[in-house]
């Protein structure tokens, strides 16, 4: 059943004096149009007069006929009256397609002004908590319930919200401006300040929108070279932009001069001990919460489908779908065209087991160049690979087919152990803490390497190569550094510290950064079930013995549900995922890559051979840096004419919802 009400993923923008004087309401409109593509169905607008506390809507261009009717169009040109506060806010409607929860949305008494970028999946079981304590709603929406239980809870409110955020709240009583983002980051907040004045929004592009930060906002070098020695970045709110900073997941701030993050959540401190918890218990605790997080993420008032790779998380999200009473969403997989590795076979093996209608989306290979300048502009910093190309492709098929909002498998390695380096670090734990037992029987068993001797040895030799590389990064780049500092990032060698650095610091802030970026460039809502705040919470207070056990990464995942589906899908040995063909693509394009070295500046990366040419790592930075540092247009012209003449390639772009948002994009 549908539940009408609910807003869904967005984008906003912000900007509030610091020292008093009036701010420029043209630069909101420019943040706005820079981030039109995240939300296609409304836009509006909110000015705050902090010395009078009032509080001026208006509507935008793409607003509806309704809200046109009752709010002033923003013209940020001229003819509005002097603010120190301004928030700007793009709607991508999910569940309520109506004009009831159109943002900035305040309060009945007026003393609230919210923007809001994300979803509360328990909304409604908040909005029944809330009316219990006398609470009365206006509207249905989810945008409603997050500010009645900011005005309820105060800044405790988040510690309740089970979903995804970034929200900027005005209090005209305090005069404060509170800014907030969800536990784990799935919603970019960035910010900075500039000239007396702080300015935040969904995206990097947005802050660049304005013309005197674009101006002075050069490379960070800490950033760059932390991401070409290690391959990491958005570690600690730190961007490639010099002076633009991520807004900390899981905190919430005042919106001043002073800028002081508070956290409001943060995983367990320790983990259980097997005798606190046994096998039966945690397995049948672990599917009830994956059933109940998939039930909260199936509400919506548009079409649902499950990303369905054939591997075990994506399988598993569905087989929780199909216990949920919702079998009939649909299911879609990628195949590559013949002669690619496909995951088809085992996903149609899922797919049959739940009866579950699946549809196989062919994605074509070649269609990465022609797109490449709307794609890094997209991106704004640089990424690990071209298959994330792939996901945008793959999420615009479905979005083709009806789909607006996808569930899929992302986290569930994070969360069980599922990579490979997982179980090295696991096996290093076992042997620091004397566990010979399960050493013997992880090496003798490894589902994903055969052969005790280098299974007993490699730990061992891996700890060692981490600790040496970390400290001498150079002994494993292709190339070399030129500037001074090499932002040195320490690997924690035990699995479960990496796991908690990963999932906090390193790591997931990147897959939610670049995820965020693809899935809005459709736009479509793409929701993890494996990062609901319970399971995750309840995932890292697992026994690590039963994360990885005789062998078998996310041993405990596999219990749950080894009565769900096929024997072939849930202790299937080795990890696959979508299989884009990466390195074919790389080899078939190798002219495109070395007109990308030898046309560009190359600041701190001196590519040394051929085989260089394949290292994505300084390829995409080098994008990344000619683009944004250097604007330099001539070379994606090149790029694009080039591959617009190879043979096989296609003309690609982005849908016209994310074209209309070129005025920001330099060309």
């Amino acid at each position: 059943m549908s539940i009408p009400g609910s807003t869904a993923m967005c984008g906003i923008a912000g900007i509030v004096s610091l020292d008093g004087s009036p701010i420029a309401p043209h630069h909101l409109a420019l943040m706005s149009g820079s981030i039109a593509h995240r939300g296609p169905d409304d836009e509006g607008y909110a000015l705050v007069d902090r010395r009078l506390k009032t509080v001026s809507l208006y509507c935008g261009e793409g607003s509806c006929a309704a809200v046109r009717a009752r709010l002033a169009r923003f013209d940020g040109a001229a003819g509005l009256p002097p603010s120190h506060i301004g928030l700007c806010h793009r709607r991508f409607s999910i569940i309520d397609l109506s004009d009831a929860a159109h943002q900035p949305f305040m309060d009945a008494d007026g003393r609230y002004c919210m923007v809001y970028n994300g979803e509360i999946y328990n909304y409604l079981e908040l909005r029944d908590e809330l009316r219990g304590c006398g609470v009365q709603f206006r509207t249905s929406s989810d945008t409603e319930v997050l500010l009645e239980a900011y005005k309820h809870w105060g800044s405790g409110c988040f510690g309740r919200l089970n979903g995804f955020w970034a929200c900027a709240i005005y209090d005209r009583t305090s005069d404060r401006l509170i800014l907030s983002r969800d536990r784990i980051g799935k919603k970019g907040l960035y910010w900075t300040a500039h000239g007396g004045v702080l300015y935040f929004a969904s995206e990097i592009k947005a802050l660049l929108a304005i013309p005197a930060i674009r101006g002075s906002c050069g490379m960070d070098v800490p950033a760059a070279c932390l991401w070409l020695a290690h391959g990491k970045k958005n570690i600690d709110s730190s961007t490639f932009f010099e002076n633009i900073s991520l807004f900390p997941q899981a905190h919430t701030a005042v919106a001043d001069a002073a800028m002081r993050p508070e956290r409001y959540w943060s995983l367990p401190a320790k983990r259980h001990a097997e005798k606190d918890i046994a096998v039966p218990e945690a397995s049948s605790r672990l599917r009830e919460l994956l059933i109940d997080s998939v039930r909260l993420r199936l509400r919506s008032d548009v079409p649902v489908g499950i990303e369905l790779s054939g591997g075990l998380d994506s399988s598993v999200i569905a087989a929780a779908c199909a216990a949920a009473g919702r079998g009939d969403v649909a299911a879609y997989t990628v195949c590559y065209g013949p002669g690619e590795e496909s995951e088809v076979p085992f996903a149609s093996e899922a797919a049959r087991h739940l009866r579950m209608p699946l549809t196989v989306l062919d994605v074509p290979k070649s269609s990465f160049w022609p797109g490449i300048r709307d794609f890094t502009w997209l991106h704004e910093e640089p990424y690990h690979s071209p298959v994330l190309m792939a996901n945008l492709e793959m999420w615009l098929a479905m979005r083709a087919k009806g789909v607006k909002v996808s569930l899929n498998g992302a986290a569930g390695d994070e969360c069980f152990a599922g990579y490979y380096y997982y179980f090295w670090g696991m096996q290093l734990e076992h042997a620091l803490r004397g566990r010979w037992g399960r050493y013997v029987r992880n090496a003798l068993g490894y589902s994903e390497q055969r052969g005790f001797a280098r299974n007993a040895v490699y730990p061992l030799l891996y700890s060692a190569g981490r600790v040496l590389f970390d400290m001498f990064p150079q002994l494993r780049l292709p190339y070399r550094l030129k500037m001074r500092g090499d932002g040195p990032f320490r690997h924690r060698l035990l699995a479960t510290s990496r796991m908690a650095d990963e999932m906090v610091r390193s790591l997931m802030p990147y897959w939610m950064a670049s995820g965020d970026r693809d899935c809005m460039g459709v736009p479509l809502e793409v929701r993890m079930p494996f990062l609901d705040y319970r399971v995750v919470e309840f995932a890292f207070r697992l026994p690590e013995t039963y994360l990885i056990r005789d062998g078998w990464h996310k041993w405990i995942l596999r219990k749950a549900f080894e009565h769900d589906l096929p024997e072939a899908v849930v202790w299937r040995p080795k990890k696959v995922g979508f299989p884009y063909p990466l390195a074919a693509m790389l080899r078939e394009s190798g002219d495109i890559t070395a007109m990308i070295v030898s046309r560009s500046s190359q600041p701190l990366v001196g590519l040394r051979r051929e085989t260089d040419l394949c290292d994505w790592r300084a390829l995409s930075f080098i994008l990344w840096h000619e683009l944004f540092i250097r604007n330099n247009t001539a070379l994606f012209d090149a790029i694009e004419k080039a591959a617009a003449v190879r043979s096989g390639a296609r003309e690609w772009a982005f849908p016209p919802g994310y074209a209309s948002a070129g005025r920001a994009r330099p060309r």
